[in-house]
């Protein structure tokens, strides 16, 4: 879609339209008795996706099969995309697993930002403890802004986005970075 829109043959949505439409989505999940677990994820109470899940709380994972991605708390990799190139690799038993190792400000923007997606949000003490990092400290007045304007909710143990918030995910996300 990116391309086309390069190319002029693919015109997105307007903004306004596409945030009325996730308002009415969350509207009508919640009135089904959905929870939305992440940004894009839905589920029944004890009914969310094992993986996903895991992945938003930044566990260790490990992917099997072609564009298979893997997670190990410090490194991502990922399987090459194509089937024959991966099948290739196999056979052959080379190891053409790509891995990115992330640097210390890397993994703890991740963190903020997989975290502030879900419903059990970031957790600043955790930031603490893993990272030696003070996000309260140091994104004080971010935060304190973000809460003003709705954006955010901080309940005294976890850092976490309203509805409203959830629009503007990445740019909220991208103000408490490191």
């Amino acid at each position: 879609m990116g391309k086309w829109t390069e190319k002029g043959s693919f015109r997105p949505a307007e903004e306004d339209f596409v945030a009325e439409q996730f308002e009415w989505l969350q509207a009508e999940t919640e009135k089904a008795g959905y929870i939305q677990y992440e940004i894009s994820n839905f589920g029944k109470p004890n009914e969310f996706a094992l993986h996903n899940t895991n992945y938003w709380k930044g566990v260790p994972y490990l992917g099997v099969g072609p564009s298979a991605h893997s997670f190990d708390g410090k490194n991502r990799g990922q399987n090459p995309a194509s089937n024959p190139k991966y099948l290739k690799a196999i056979n052959t038993n080379k190891i053409i697993f790509e891995v990115e190792s992330l640097t210390l400000e890397e993994q703890v923007n991740d963190r903020i930002l997989t975290g502030l997606r879900t419903v059990w949000g970031l957790t600043p003490e955790e930031l603490r403890q893993e990272f030696a990092i003070d996000i309260l400290q140091s994104k004080e007045k971010e935060i304190v802004k973000l809460e003003n304007q709705g954006w955010l909710i901080w309940d005294g143990k976890t850092l976490s986005l309203s509805k409203r918030g959830m629009l503007l995910a990445d740019s909220i996300a991208s103000e408490l970075f490191i």
